[in-house]
């Protein structure tokens, strides 16, 4: 009996084919956009939650309200038990904080404006960039999780770590955000984010 070698080269080639595919991992055909480098980050949005600020030696937490329009911002800040409240506001090249004196106290960096009255280093600017996981500057190292969210930025001497991404209204944002740089950490937990000028749409979580 004659066997055709092509038909048995033919049949071996199918046979590794076969095994290839069933060896490796399965992937979704059409995996979902939650992520593009290209987006832009909203020039609206308000969001609410918890804050909590350590420097090594000292820390504190409280409620954090943070609005965003286009370059102007207004973050508010309540201690749970004395229920002291700060705000802090401003934009790029100015800051503005009250309730630490009697008077407002004003700078042109809002990060060197709390660390000078309060202690703290909280990265006013760069936060944009941590709270929708795009914009980091070009040296930044990260590493994504299978929905190519960031799950780990290392950038300017800060590693911020993601907890678990959500969609509202379309717009993939995280719930909680760990950010370490020695001896500071920042830790964010966002229960709800609202987009529109008009703030009429949001998400409670």
């Amino acid at each position: 009996m004659r066997v055709s070698y092509r038909w048995i080269a033919t049949f071996a080639l199918a046979v590794a084919g076969l095994v290839a595919c069933s060896s490796a991992p399965l992937r979704e055909a059409n995996p979902p956009d939650t992520f593009s480098a290209q987006r832009p980050i909203p020039d609206a949005w308000t969001f609410e939650g918890r804050l909590a600020l350590s420097n090594g030696k000292d820390g504190g937490s409280g409620r954090i309200r943070w609005t965003q329009e286009g370059e102007f911002f207004t973050i508010s800040l309540r201690a749970p038990i004395s229920g002291q409240s700060w705000q802090l506001s401003g934009d790029h090249s100015h800051a503005r904080l009250e309730g630490v004196r009697p008077q407002p106290v004003l700078g042109t960096s809002a990060r060197e404006l709390l660390r000078r009255e309060l202690g703290w280093e909280l990265p006013v600017g760069d936060m944009k960039s941590w709270l929708f996981g795009r914009g980091f500057r070009a040296q930044a190292r990260i590493q994504r999780d299978v929905a190519a969210q960031p799950s780990i930025v290392d950038d300017s001497g800060w590693n911020i770590a993601y907890r678990d991404w959500q969609q509202v209204d379309a717009i993939a944002v995280p719930r909680r955000i760990i950010a370490k740089k020695a001896p500071y950490q920042v830790r964010l937990a966002i229960q709800r984010w609202t987009f529109s000028a008009e703030g009429a749409t949001g998400a409670d979580h």
